[in-house]
């Protein structure tokens, strides 16, 4: 790991450049000038350590210029500094530093601090590569299915041309009507096919999906979620090691024990978001009721609840699908609807389940984002419908602009109710 240490007092740099040849190569210089050449060059620094008061530019000038840069302000920033005021604290964090050190310093905070921060850099930047790494995935298996709908158009359009031209050749050769409707019967079977086979293509795109994001969440639970609580637990043990009179620093290991928490439960929604267990321990109506808390009466969005209980109408693949059309519903209303108040009513209708999800938001034209090609129509809608399809359904959707939004789908009961 790289480390900079930015302070015009020669005595505060040697001591800080020997409390952090631990943690690998360090870096002294003692103006801001130069440390804003070291943050953006080829090889940045993984931490700064920077002081305020210094000439020319102070500490905070440096820290605003590095949050304002791209490249920059993602480096995580510790001031180390005389300025006992927490006016200053609060000027210095407010400008997006990560900590704030009061001279003189401890060697075992400072170095618990940027052990802490060191070790959050590096999940970030992991978690950046995982994300990232998806993301190309996806786009290759998006572009991948473009390609594949693209053939089924030219496969329709060549069937309507054969039609065309049997149309005429009908009048001709009457003799051969026959012959050429049984053709035309093959054809359609083929196509029929080719239709189940891309049935069958979204369908296990989707496993795929559902695989990848269960394995998401485990690796973030297993390896994120356990090195989190290993700093919480280094943490304590630190601020149990202080003296009684040590208060400043019992109150910084406890704000930082407070944000490793607040990490901690981050990271848990996460993984219920990318693979929701709850589904598989109190069944779906229980998992529709924690969404509604979770996604939109957190964002101030009454809900009126009218529900049936159908986890045992519903097979365990069947359940996740609705769960997923529930979940990417809530999202759209949540980013786009604007809305204040949403209805949900799942009815057993004779041999189907009705979904109705209504919100009171700014609406849509259904006609204009329907008929977008599918690359800009963009994951919400697509998703939605290729699930409803794979449940043997369909997808209703009115909206109207300052009217709100009505999504209905209906979806077949392939196994009788359980007594």
């Amino acid at each position: 790991m790289r480390i900079l240490i930015v302070d015009d007092e020669l005595v505060s740099r040697e001591k800080l450049r020997k409390i952090m040849a631990d943690f690998g190569e360090c870096i002294v210089v003692d103006n801001g000038a130069d440390a804003l050449k070291i943050a953006t060059s080829q090889a940045p620094p993984d931490l700064i350590l920077l002081d305020i008061i210094m000439p020319e530019m102070d500490g905070y000038e440096v820290c605003k210029r590095l949050k304002a840069e791209r490249s920059t302000s993602d480096i995580p920033v510790i001031f180390i500094t005389s300025k006992q005021d927490e006016d200053d604290e609060n000027k210095g964090l407010g400008l997006g530093a990560g900590d704030y050190i009061r001279k003189p310093f401890s060697t075992s905070i400072v170095k618990a601090r940027v052990r802490t921060h060191l070790e959050l850099k590096k999940h970030r930047n992991r978690l950046e590569e995982i994300v990232n790494g998806r993301t190309v995935e996806l786009e290759k298996a998006t572009k991948e299915m473009q390609v594949e709908i693209a053939e089924r158009k030219q496969a329709e359009e060549a069937l309507r041309k054969a039609h065309d031209k049997l149309e005429w050749r009908v009048e001709e050769r009457t003799g051969q009507l026959v012959k050429v409707n049984e053709q035309l019967k093959i054809e359609i079977e083929e196509r029929k096919q080719a239709e189940e086979e891309l049935r069958l293509i979204s369908s296990s795109l989707l496993k795929a999906q559902e695989r990848e994001r269960k394995r998401i969440s485990l690796e973030l639970h297993d390896e994120l979620g356990q090195s989190l609580l290993a700093l919480k637990l280094q943490t304590s043990f630190i601020e149990k090691g202080l003296e009684e009179d040590q208060t400043e620093l019992r109150s910084d290991c406890q704000a930082m024990l407070d944000h490793i928490v607040g990490l901690i439960e981050h990271v848990r929604r996460i993984c219920k978001d990318l693979s929701p267990v709850i589904l598989d321990d109190l069944g779906l109506t229980a998992g529709i009721r924690w969404l509604v808390e979770n996604a939109l009466k957190s964002h101030d969005i009454d809900t009126s609840l009218d529900i049936v209980n159908i986890d045992n109408l519903l097979t365990n693949e069947q359940r996740l699908l609705v769960f997923r059309i529930f979940q990417e519903t809530f999202t759209n209303i949540v980013r786009h609807s604007c809305s204040s108040l949403t209805s949900i009513i799942i009815r057993k209708q004779g041999g189907e389940i009705s979904f109705v999800i209504e919100d009171n938001g700014k609406g849509f034209d259904v006609k204009e984002a329907m008929g977008r090609d599918f690359a800009k129509r963009g994951m919400g809608l697509s998703s939605m419908e290729e699930r409803a399809w794979m449940l043997g359904g369909s997808v209703n959707i009115w909206s109207q602009k300052e009217l709100g939004t009505r999504i209905e789908f209906r979806i077949p009961i392939e196994q009788p109710e359980k007594t």
